[in-house]
């Protein structure tokens, strides 16, 4: 129940715990013939043994963490050298790497975010595709960072954890506080409101994970929305203002007040009194230990406390059992990246340089043909993180022999091209022969049954 309460303050406040940051960098360089030159940087323990054979790799080392702002700020190739010249003694916990690949595929499964057992592993998941196009070929690259999460299994697990957490619940109330209270109208409240609001909470959560690539981040805005959830069950925890309160005693003196208003006015003895003093402190003390006390002495367990373990004990045999079963619930609902909630940034700086002109991309544009993907792994939930690009390249020799006066020189003609050779297979296949393999028959008969393409031939001969 401690642990309930750290999330809801952590969900509703933006706070994140002193943990260890990661960082995740690579540059990848796609060349024309879809072969790929690519660094990598990351934390040697995040890397499969597998992944860092030194034959899959031109160059490999473990160097230690970019902990300055200008190291995080200069590209990879750059910060390489640098790197690996303060190399001291053990200090080496980030893994560094450079290749060269005839494609896609042949980069090494080299990040990997382990799941709970039954569970997919988050990973690079990337593709490469390519349309040729007569004087210009299109590649489409996609590289996902992968989460292990389902929508549909995510609504099976909220219920798993509704259910589960009030079961519990209410099995270590009645043995802590005896037979003499009656715990129905509790269990109701807990199956009915409290699981409502935390359905909503949850929906919440998916809605706005899944227009973060559209519209612009604002944590802000979900902890606002959050709030006023909470407040129609009635935890409020909005100033006069309307504005989530930042004050971390504030909330968390606003959260006691309901949880004990509630258990007053829920939880009756046969005499219809409620539960009595001793039993009501506690039960807060179980949510809330006095921050007064002696960190040198040991935590004295409470009764509410102890009858927890007990009937966790009977549920699933030890508390290992409990945690595994509640880790993957967590994986399930929250994705890896989010799950558990209290952690240490994990940001990715992914840049690709491409060969031609860039036609479409979800990445931020650093120049002409570079481009940059920079997020936080939690932005991977539920469905995870796309990193897209199609890029045109142009047959240059080809296109100046066939047709010296097109101008295929911006973005707008280079799609309309591809978007009128994309409608006709007969016709890339022609163009294809005359631009590859020098031969013009196929693009003669073509031209032949297709006087009215007057468009395409507008483009290739203004």
């Amino acid at each position: 129940m401690r642990a309930l309460q750290a999330i809801v303050v952590a969900l509703l406040c933006g706070a994140v715990i002193g943990c260890e940051s990661e960082q995740f960098r690579a540059e990848t360089r796609l060349l024309p013939d879809g072969s790929l030159d690519r660094m990598v940087y990351q934390p040697a323990n995040r890397t499969p043994e597998k992944a860092q054979a030194k034959a899959a790799w031109l160059e490999s080392d473990l160097v230690p963490k970019a902990e300055s702002a200008e190291q995080r700020r200069q590209p990879l190739s750059a910060l390489s050298d640098d790197l690996r010249t303060r190399r001291t003694g053990t200090n080496t916990p980030y893994w560094l790497a450079k290749g060269k690949f005839a494609d896609a595929h042949a980069i090494p499964d080299h990040l990997v975010f382990e799941a709970p057992k039954g569970l997919p592993n988050g990973r690079l998941a990337r593709t490469l595709e390519r349309l040729d196009a007569g004087f210009v070929t299109e590649w489409i690259w996609e590289e996902i960072l992968t989460d292990a999460v389902t929508l549909s299994d995510q609504r099976l697990a909220r219920i798993e954890v509704a259910d589960l957490a009030a079961t519990l619940t209410i099995a270590a109330c009645a043995d802590a506080w005896g037979p003499d209270y009656d715990l129905k109208p509790l269990e109701q409240w807990l199956r009915k409101d409290a699981t409502a609001c935390f359905q909503e909470l949850c929906d919440l959560l998916v809605q706005q994970a899944l227009t973060i690539h559209r519209t612009p981040k604002n944590p802000d805005d979900f902890t606002a929305r959050a709030a006023k959830i909470v407040q129609r069950f009635g935890l409020d925890l909005l100033d006069p203002q309307q504005q989530v309160i930042k004050d971390q005693q504030e909330l968390q003196k606003r959260v006691l007040a309901f949880l004990t208003s509630n258990l007053e006015r829920l939880v009756r003895d046969k005499q219809d009194q409620p539960l009595r003093p001793e039993l009501l402190a506690d039960t807060i003390k179980t949510l809330a230990p006095s921050e007064s006390q002696d960190p040198e002495k040991p935590e004295v367990e409470t009764r509410l406390t102890q009858a927890f373990h007990r009937a966790i004990s009977g549920q699933f045999g030890s508390k290992d059992k409990f945690d595994e079963q509640a880790n993957r619930l967590g994986v399930r609902i929250l994705g890896l990246y989010n799950w558990p909630i209290l952690h240490g940034e994990r940001t990715f700086n992914y840049r690709l340089e491409v060969p031609g002109v860039v036609l479409e991309t979800n990445a931020t544009m650093l120049g002409e043909q570079t481009l940059r993907w920079s997020f936080d792994a939690a932005e991977a939930f539920p469905l995870g993180y796309p990193m897209r690009a199609t890029v045109a390249v142009l047959n240059q020799e080809a296109w100046k022999k066939y047709f010296p006066r097109a101008r295929f020189d911006n973005r707008e003609v280079l799609v309309e091209y591809l978007e009128l050779v994309a409608e006709d297979d007969n016709l890339r296949a022609a163009l294809n022969d005359l631009a590859m393999r020098n031969d013009a028959t196929a693009w003669k008969t073509w031209q032949i049954e297709h006087t009215d393409a007057k468009r395409l031939l507008a483009l290739l001969q203004p």
